[in-house]
């Protein structure tokens, strides 16, 4: 009798095992899928218009051509990503600048996978309902979604907090060692955004105060010494540089916040309602706060009545840091998605499976619908960018891996300022002081700085309206430049192909010797080339 109770309870744990190992696997497979859909259906894998997965490959590329971060270029945030980029940076010396990228987006969407998986993990001894609440959770959420699709500091940031609560909370008595690798995770994640602290502390009080000193101060000294260990060379090279650009440019961001009723329904990844419409539009505004709010009170309470303090701490703490950060972007959200996902497993009734799996999957199909990773460029916009003999410069560094150019940039040596948006936050004049921020179109520093910087190559590559462009120096430059387009991109090719050595004159050097009014004088501006480098018919009232 005792061996075949033994027997039944074997085979009850074998049961429960195929199934766990049916929905993790289901899980992953559906977060994936979400993930690559939108990629498939709208832009493709070279797609353009995310600008930051540009900026932090480029910014690894550039590491493996000698380029520090903080020394020599602008980072804004600390340097994990680029060291975890660096796997894919190394591709593009041999297989081209788009295979890094590709390849980077796919290895992304398969953490995010593994990332839906662990969440599921989190909450396996509740049954398979809640397994399949929290895992489609994560899967659809639309931030990690957005953020899971290219390389961001959010995708990966979350695949270490999982893997980090699975050694250390999603399993029975963990050993030392578990302890150690969690917080070397949490610390990684520190070392890539700076308010993954926030989690950190989280947990590590959480288990100080429930397990003892020895496991909470494990996991502490395991991430403080991962966080030094990535940290502390760039600071040693730059110390001033490196405290500037990731704290107190980050601090000193203008204040975008609109307040609770519009920040906090976009953590969910819903379109801003900031009822300027007037009483109605106003008063949808404040319908979807207290929708939401209502939603997020409802979770946190039937969590707290499982008795799982943990992730509702997570959550709340989460949520905290991004209705008080000045700025935001879909990506940001991101943050609650493992929080999230652990409450509504536990959240869930376990009557509750087939509804919650429809639900998922409709959120799923949505999903694929509305989120896209933007245009590509045409073979004949690549190949023009391809064709100018030598350096280019741009405002989005992703176009120049996309038309394998950056790799090519790095080798000639040419200046490539990686992050052009974030230099608007490290620049003197320009980045924020005491809450004011010239909007860059009207701030003449900027000019100074970013025309300059521009016209250093032979061509430039333009896309992004937000670097504050003046409206005549566009008009300037299309008029004296060869310009090829495709998308939003414009390529303004300084050089003709009769006189290689030749250069359309600097903007500044141009409008300072004009004589007459700049509307004028950019009337007149009608040949990309000197008198004589093409077609002796072609007139040009300007000598350029």
């Amino acid at each position: 009798m005792v061996l075949e109770a033994g027997g039944e309870r074997d085979l009850r744990r074998s049961d429960a095992n195929r199934v766990c190992c049916r929905v993790l696997i289901g899980v992953a497979v559906l977060a994936v899928v979400v993930r690559l859909v939108p990629t498939l259906m709208h832009g493709g894998w070279l797609g353009l218009g995310r600008y930051d997965d540009g900026v932090y490959l480029g910014i690894s590329m550039s590491l493996l051509h000698g380029q520090l971060p903080y020394r020599d270029l602008v980072m804004l945030h600390p340097p994990g990503v680029v060291l975890a980029l660096a796997p894919f940076a190394a591709i593009a010396g041999p297989f081209g600048d788009p295979v890094a990228l590709v390849v980077g987006k796919v290895v992304v969407m398969l953490a995010g996978g593994v990332a839906a998986a662990l969440v599921t993990w989190l909450i396996r001894d509740r049954g398979s309902a809640a397994m399949w609440a929290a895992g489609a959770t994560y899967a659809v959420f639309v931030p990690a979604v957005y953020a899971d699709s290219s390389l961001t500091l959010e995708a990966l940031s979350n695949l270490l907090l999982a893997g980090a609560l699975a050694l250390s909370v999603g399993v029975h008595r963990p050993q030392a060692r578990q302890l150690w690798a969690a917080g070397a995770l949490l610390g990684v994640a520190t070392a890539t955004k700076i308010w993954g602290v926030v989690p950190l502390l989280v947990i590590v009080a959480f288990l100080w105060h429930r397990d003892g000193r020895a496991v909470g101060g494990r996991i502490l000294l395991g991430a403080v010494g991962t966080v030094t260990a990535v940290c502390l060379p760039f600071f040693a090279a730059a110390p001033a540089a490196m405290w500037r650009m990731v704290v107190l440019d980050q601090l000193g961001r203008p204040d975008g916040n609109r307040g609770l009723a519009i920040r906090l329904p976009e953590l969910f990844g819903l379109p801003r309602y900031e009822g300027h419409g007037g009483p109605y539009t106003q008063a949808l505004t404040w319908a979807v706060f207290v929708i939401v709010a209502a939603v997020l009170v409802a979770v946190v309470m039937r969590t707290v009545r499982a008795r799982l303090a943990l992730p509702v701490a997570l959550l709340l703490a989460c949520t905290a840091v991004l209705v008080v950060s000045p700025s935001h972007f879909l990506q940001y959200g991101a943050l609650l998605a493992v929080p999230l996902a652990w409450c509504i497993g536990a959240a869930v009734g376990r009557g509750w499976s087939r509804r919650v799996l429809v639900g998922a999957l409709a959120v799923s199909a949505t999903m694929s619908l509305t989120l896209g990773t933007g245009r590509t460029v045409a073979p004949r916009f690549t190949a023009a960018v391809q064709a100018v003999d030598g350096c280019l410069t741009t405002d989005d560094p992703t176009v120049l891996i996309a038309t394998d150019t950056l790799s090519r940039n790095l080798e000639l040596g040419c200046t490539t300022w990686i992050d052009v948006t974030g230099t608007t936050y490290d620049l003197p004049g320009v980045r924020p002081s005491r809450g004011f921020y010239q909007e860059r179109r009207t701030n003449g520093s900027w000019h100074d700085a970013v025309n300059p910087y521009l016209e250093t190559g032979d061509g430039m590559i333009l896309g992004r309206p937000s670097t504050g462009i003046h409206p005549d120096v566009l008009t300037y430059w299309a008029n004296a430049t060869n310009t090829t387009s495709s998308s939003r991109y414009t390529l303004y090719d300084r050089t003709c192909a009769d006189q290689p050595t030749y250069r359309t004159r600097a903007w500044l050097t141009w409008a300072m010797s004009t004589t007459e009014g700049v509307d004028a004088a950019l009337a007149k501006v009608t040949s990309p080339c000197p008198w004589g480098a093409t077609d002796p018919g072609t007139t040009s009232a300007h000598r350029l």
